[in-house]
């Protein structure tokens, strides 16, 4: 079994070093670099650390999730080489790092962090940690499917812990992120606040991202038979204030020195991997068609020719007879060792209140949401305000109904791979065109489950063989 201190290593040290000299006989089993107790505050680290990136680069936002994977099937980005994964083939073992490193890593460590909240009657770290936990596990399920949920983490107990239904876990966790909203004290001064990588303790910023999360799962499962459920938990969400300002954004903001460095940074300089990936010809026409002002900040003018021009979606640049000079990359912005991981941004939210609107949820104006989730998105990516009211006045860019809603959520998404691989494979906005020696007839509904999973767990043997191309509960069928 992995150890579930295993997210911890590069976070911890040697945190078991004593000083004096008489230890005893009981001294020479305890092993410094395997404390048996862990601070809390490592543990919070660590486990934030390991959700959004981790030094694998298997996090939420780490390079082999988002680069290799959910950025590229999103058409945000193509793969300009060594492009298995644009064809919709993913390299085996990949897929089995991504869900060993969430479970053993950052679920294990953000599970033990919450107990020693809950032993130290700490109810606003309790609620934390369970608001991460929720993000975790909705990664999880959103990429794959059924996922161990309820006894996942009680390995002590439980070394088979079986798979959850989706129709199962999306209530649970909507459940958790109200009673998580209901515990938070505001007004608190946490101990561990130089530990919260995200919001530094500032607990209502906590509660409005609860907040936040609860309007997203509701929107993901608005299709399904749960949608009475979604609608009122969206309604009360909404009600009880979620993310109001850029200034709210859920942003792990990386220090730019080792070892806090963004993901995308450590791939492309660090790990020279920055020839492997260009702008997706999809995004590029889009924006393009568009004038939309966000074009020339994602994406960064191409070597040759000083153009705009994205590489379509399964083709090297050499099919195209062209080199990967002639196609534009990411935006400086975007390649910075100091840029921040986002996980979740009031434009986002805005968005998802417009769609809410038009489902009769809330009693606001959807294209009042729509025109504010723009300027949002653009105020959060540095677009002067005219730029942005040129922008709006533009006929083609006016609200139009659900479709409009959720394209502009899409290009808002913009490197926030796993969200927006989720929302294209809900929404099937914008339609996006099979990539050149597609392995599928249509995009992955999924990633493939860990083969090895099922020679530890007797319960993902009926898992392991499920086809790339099964929808999940949520999808449209």
């Amino acid at each position: 079994m992995i150890s579930r201190w295993k997210g911890l290593i590069p976070m911890i040290g040697l945190l078991g070093v004593v000083s004096g000299c008489d230890l005893g006989l009981t001294g020479i089993n305890i092993n410094p670099n395997n404390p048996e107790k862990v601070p809390v505050e490592s543990l919070l680290s660590g486990g934030i650390w390991t959700l959004v990136s981790n030094s694998a680069g298997r996090g939420v936002m780490g390079e082999w999730t988002t680069l290799y994977h959910t950025t590229i099937w999103s058409q945000h980005l193509a793969q300009s080489a060594y492009n298995d994964e644009d064809r919709y083939t993913p390299r085996a073992g990949l897929n089995e790092s991504i869900w060993t490193e969430m479970y053993a890593g950052t679920l294990a460590d953000l599970d033990d962090a919450q107990r020693l909240g809950k032993e130290a009657d700490d109810a606003n770290l309790v609620a934390v940690t369970d608001i991460l936990e929720v993000y975790g596990f909705l990664f999880l399920t959103d990429l794959f499917g059924d996922v161990p949920y309820f006894d996942a983490l009680d390995l002590e107990q439980n070394r088979e812990p079986r798979f959850t239904p989706q129709a199962e876990i999306y209530p649970d966790l909507l459940t958790r992120l109200e009673e998580a909203v209901r515990q938070i004290d505001p007004a608190g001064n946490p101990s561990w606040a130089r530990s919260d990588l995200i919001y530094g303790g500032d607990l209502l910023k906590w509660r409005k991202f609860a907040n936040s999360l609860r309007l997203r799962i509701a929107i993901r499962i608005s299709g399904t038979s749960a949608a009475a459920l979604a609608g009122q938990a969206f309604a009360d969400a909404w009600a009880d204030t979620p993310i109001t300002t850029n200034a709210d954004n859920a942003v792990l903001r990386w220090s730019g020195v080792l070892p806090s460095q963004n993901p995308i940074f450590e791939a492309f300089t660090l790990g020279g991997r920055g020839n492997d990936f260009r702008m997706s010809r999809t995004l590029v026409d889009i924006l393009a068609g568009r004038a939309d002002p966000r074009l020339e900040i994602f994406a960064a003018p191409t070597v040759n020719g000083s153009l705009f021009r994205g590489l379509s979606n399964g083709d090297l640049p050499a099919d195209l007879g062209l080199g990967v000079n002639d196609f534009s990359t990411l935006g400086p912005v975007f390649t910075a060792a100091s840029a921040p991981s986002v996980l979740m941004t009031r434009a986002e939210v805005l968005l998802l209140g417009a769609e809410a609107a038009t489902l009769g949820w809330i009693p606001d104006d959807a294209g009042t949401l729509y025109r504010a989730g723009i300027t949002a998105a653009m105020e959060n990516n540095g677009v002067p305000a005219a730029a942005i009211e040129s922008y709006l006045a533009i006929p083609g860019n006016a609200y139009s109904g659900v479709a409009s809603i959720q394209l502009q959520k899409w290009i808002a998404l913009f490197l926030n791979g796993p969200e927006s691989f989720a929302e294209v494979r809900r929404t099937g906005v914008p339609a996006l065109p099979l990539p050149a020696k597609a392995a599928l007839a249509q995009l992955p509904s999924r990633m493939p489950y860990p083969v090895r999973e099922a020679l530890y767990n007797r319960y993902a043997k009926d898992y392991v063989n499920t086809p790339l191309d099964t929808p999940m509960w949520w999808m449209p069928q």
